[in-house]
C-alpha cells in the first residue's frame, strides 16, 4: 500500500497534522479491537474441530488495555486461552506442543495471527487516515472560527 501527498500543500498539511495523533486514538482502538476479535474468532474456529477438546474454543478470549501517562499512550490487545476457563491448559499444549508427551505443536493461534495480519495492517492504515482527516477537519474548523472572530464577527 502506498500513500501519496500533494507536495504543494505539504506545509499546510504538516501544520494541521499536529493534532492527528490525539484525534486518531479512537480510530486506532477500533482497529486493534476489530483485529483482536477476528484473531480470537479464527483461532477458536481452528480449535473447534479438535478431537478430545470440545470446549477448548470457548477458552479463547481477548482483552484490550490502554495506558496513558508520561507523555505516551500504549494500546495493547491480548488474545489467547484465558486461565481458569474449561480446557484452557489444553489450548497451550495444542499450540506449543509437549515434547515429553510426544505432542507436536499445532500452531493454530500462530496461523490465525498470520491470517489476521494483513487485515490488521489495513485497519491501522485506515485508522490513521481517518484520524488525519479528523485532525484536518478540526483544524479547518478552528481556522474558520478564528477568521470569523478576528474579523469582528463575534
Amino acid at each position: 500500500m502506498s500513500i501519496e501527498f500533494d507536495f504543494s500543500q505539504l506545509d499546510q498539511m504538516s501544520a494541521n497534522l499536529d493534532d492527528a495523533p490525539t484525534v486518531a486514538g479512537p480510530y486506532l482502538r477500533k482497529a486493534v479491537e476489530v483485529s483482536a476479535r477476528t484473531l480470537k474468532d479464527k483461532w477458536a474456529a481452528k480449535l473447534e474441530g479438535e478431537p478430545r477438546m470440545k470446549h477448548a474454543h470457548r477458552s479463547i478470549t481477548y482483552d484490550i488495555s490502554v495506558f496513558r501517562g508520561f507523555g505516551v499512550s500504549i494500546l495493547e490487545a491480548e488474545v489467547g486461552a484465558e486461565r481458569g476457563r474449561l480446557q484452557a491448559p489444553l489450548v497451550v499444549i495444542n499450540e506449543f506442543g509437549a515434547p515429553g508427551n510426544n505432542t507436536a505443536p499445532r500452531g493454530y493461534g500462530s496461523g490465525a495471527l498470520q491470517e489476521t495480519e494483513p487485515d490488521f495492517e489495513r485497519g491501522l492504515s485506515k485508522a490513521l487516515e481517518d484520524g488525519t482527516a479528523e485532525a484536518l477537519r478540526q483544524s479547518s474548523t478552528r481556522g474558520i472560527i478564528a477568521n470569523y472572530v478576528n474579523r469582528g464577527g463575534a
